[in-house]
């Protein structure tokens, strides 16, 4: 094999001939010295098409077949099928019948193309020297931890661009525009950060060895199953904080530090807790199988519509008192232990008790359509003010009876099957008949806005105390006499077109004519406090007996003029300044003079109750006739011999005398002194006249 000779030497032999591949050589054309064949061979040049100085023609030379000679080829030739695979010069290998450059690292363009090195698209992903490759037109980094500025742009490893995501060192990555560390649980700082392992932030959700990962710069445990204290933090499983709410095996979840029961469907005691299923508190509200449902324990019946006793109690659906309820099927709830119906505007027996909508008394109250209601077991319109027959009666709105007192609109209420007007104020026909507000009949007594009433077909003033024209009349509270005898304020009635003060005792000007209390004639004859009344203008005391000077004149009760005849209390009238004892036979010291009854001289000539009489400050009997002991002292009637005295009548046609009742009338059939003797049958009557003729008692007879 001959020496290869580069191409810029062969340009230099200066040879104008054609060699074939024949042997001998042939000269086709030129002459050729032996002198110039020998110093072209020599030269080492390879077959190719030699390119003279420009205006010269060119010369093809083939290659030289004698023996002990290799097929030579430049840039130029590797178009001829025989170069293909075949060096074309240093750094020059042809292919696809084309130069390619195959030396990206000698600052040489090898193959002719203009292009030299990683410039050269053919020197893509091609080595550009150690830990240097070809890529996109330019020198790329691809050795990121020798600290060698390998593609010579002035950046170095992990600072270069082409480095990111590439490997720089054990258990390093770069990550622009610095190393991350991706060995998490060798115990080394493999990105040079001074942060070894979970110290450093790069590896966090990273892996730290089996069953650990890296959280919040802290090894955490994720293999919660294994028994293994795999974060090193000497709690395993589900007593390490890491675990909750990781699987700790099959059915089975970490929960606040404990092992909790998650599948409760498969008979097994899955956190190994004494209980399996439903019987683990850890399975409160999960499903115990389709349909079913743990709680408190038990196994509870969820599905109630599909015909199935699912928590295997024998009772399936609503005769499971665990579906008291819940639905079983559309417009249909379980109620107690039967199906109920709850749709009932759908035409359909929800419930299947062959009763439909409104018909099935499970329906009553609930809806059954828009503005309709079941009540009993019949539709109900509820909505007055669609134009609609709401309930199917082909009444609509009031005309149906069930709209009675339902609104059927803003400021309209049903009312014996017509429209009624209730919103008086508001300059609207809301019941449609023509007529607004209070010239509507049924705004009657209705208000018409703040302090107006309506009355009689019109507006009347009822607020009298806001200096407001409440009615629209252009007058104003009392002026207004549909304010008469109504209040005007506090203490202040509207009398006669103008305020009148009733509260007397306020201090208060309460009518506003700058006069207050008693001091306004509207107060005369007002009360102007406990015990006081307003009379010429001024406060007058009217209670005589509660040690209060109640009109405020320093002068209390009795003392107090004002009191001059009144009562002082019961059976005392103050009369000049002093109580006077007027009830005598109470047994009271009514005064409070120390004297009761008669023996208060206020009681001298004064009654001591019927038929007696104080006389010198003792009580004395003045009926005789009563059969009472009327002063008290123990003696009735004519037995009272110091009251009822001789000659005193004790009734008609009796006297007293010597202490006892004595018949005076005989001629008249009456026992008239009461000791069952009549006329001259009484000894009292022995020589009395007994007729009209002059006779006269004797022996028991008439007849003297």
């Amino acid at each position: 094999m001959t020496p290869f000779v580069p191409y810029s030497v062969c340009r230099t032999v200066d040879a104008y001939t054609t060699m074939r591949d024949a042997n001998p050589l042939t000269v086709l054309r030129a002459p050729l010295t032996f002198l110039a064949m020998f110093a072209w061979i020599a030269a080492g040049c390879d077959s190719a098409t030699v390119v003279a100085d420009a205006g010269i023609d060119r010369v093809v030379v083939d290659t030289l077949a004698t023996e002990g000679v290799a097929a030579r080829c430049g840039p130029m030739d590797c178009s001829r099928a025989e170069c293909n695979g075949q060096l074309c010069g240093a750094g020059c290998t042809c292919l696809a019948r084309a130069a390619t450059e195959t030396a990206c690292t000698d600052g040489a363009d090898n193959d002719g193309d203009g292009a030299a090195d990683c410039a050269d698209p053919d020197c893509a992903a091609q080595s550009c020297g150690v830990g240097c490759a070809c890529g996109g037109r330019a020198r790329a980094e691809v050795l990121c931890s020798d600290g060698s500025d390998n593609d010579g742009d002035g950046i170095t490893d992990c600072a270069d661009p082409d480095c990111n995501g590439l490997a720089c060192g054990s258990g390093c990555a770069c990550a622009l525009p610095t190393a991350t560390e991706t060995l998490c649980g060798d115990g080394r700082d493999n990105d040079g950060d001074m942060r070894i392992d979970c110290a450093d932030a790069d590896c966090n959700n990273g892996a730290c060895g089996v069953g650990c990962n890296c959280a919040s710069l802290a090894r955490a445990e994720t293999s919660c199953v294994d028994m293994v204290d795999n974060d090193r933090d000497s709690r395993t499983d589900c007593a390490d904080a890491d675990c909750n709410n990781v699987s700790c095996g099959e059915g089975c979840n970490c929960v606040g530090g404990a092992r909790a029961e998650t599948d409760c469907t498969d008979g097994i005691n899955n956190d190994d807790e004494g209980a399996s299923d439903c019987g683990d508190p850890d399975c409160a509200g999960r499903a115990c199988a389709a349909g079913c449902t743990c709680l408190a324990g038990a196994r509870v019946e969820s599905a109630c519509r599909d015909g199935v006793d699912n928590d295997g109690d024998t009772r399936a659906d609503c005769t499971d008192p665990d579906c008291n309820g819940q639905s079983c099927g559309l417009g249909c709830t379980c109620v107690g232990t039967t199906r109920a119906e709850t749709v009932c505007n759908d035409r359909a027996d929800n419930d299947g008790d062959t009763r439909v909508d409104c018909a099935d008394p499970d329906c009553s109250a609930r809806s059954c359509g828009v503005g309709c209601t079941c009540m009993g077991t019949a539709s109900f319109e509820s909505f007055c003010s669609d134009g609609a027959d709401n309930d199917g009666d082909m009444l609509v709105d009031c005309a149906d009876s069930d709209c009675a007192g339902i609104t059927c609109g803003p400021g309209c209420t049903c009312a014996s099957a017509v429209r009624a007007e209730t919103l008086c104020n508001d300059r609207a026909d809301n019941d449609g008949d023509t007529r607004v507000d209070c010239a509507d009949s049924d705004c009657a007594g209705a208000s018409c806005g703040v302090g107006c009433r309506c009355g009689f077909g019109a507006t009347q003033e009822i607020g009298c105390a806001d200096g407001v024209d409440n009615d629209g009349d252009m007058l104003v509270d009392c002026a207004d006499t549909d304010c008469n005898a109504l209040a005007c304020g506090t203490g202040c009635t509207c009398v006669g077109a103008a305020g009148q003060e009733t509260a007397c005792a306020d201090g208060v000007d309460n009518d506003g004519d700058r006069r207050i209390d008693c001091a306004d004639t509207d107060c005369n004859t007002l009360s102007c406090g406990t015990g006081c009344v307003c009379g010429l203008a001024v406060r007058s005391e009217n209670r005589c007996n509660d040690g209060l000077d109640n009109d405020g004149d320093a002068r209390v009760d009795c003392a107090d003029t004002d009191c001059n005849a009144g009562s002082c209390g019961t059976g005392c009238t103050c009369v000049a300044g002093a109580t006077q004892e007027t009830t005598c036979n109470d047994g009271l010291d009514n005064d409070g003079d120390g004297r009761v009854d008669c023996a208060d001289t206020n009681c001298n000539a004064a009654s001591c109750g019927t038929g007696c009489v104080c006389v010198g400050g003792i009580s004395q009997e003045t009926v005789c006739i009563d059969g009472i002991d009327n002063d008290g002292d123990g003696l009735v009637d004519c037995a009272d011999v110091l009251n009822c005295r001789a000659a005193t009548s004790c009734g008609t046609g009796c006297v007293c005398g010597g202490g006892a009742a004595t018949e005076t009338q005989c001629d008249d059939g009456a026992d008239n002194d009461r000791d069952g003797r009549t006329d001259c049958a009484d000894p009292d009557c022995n020589t009395r006249l007994c007729s009209a003729t002059g006779h006269c008692c004797a022996s028991g007879t008439c007849g003297c």
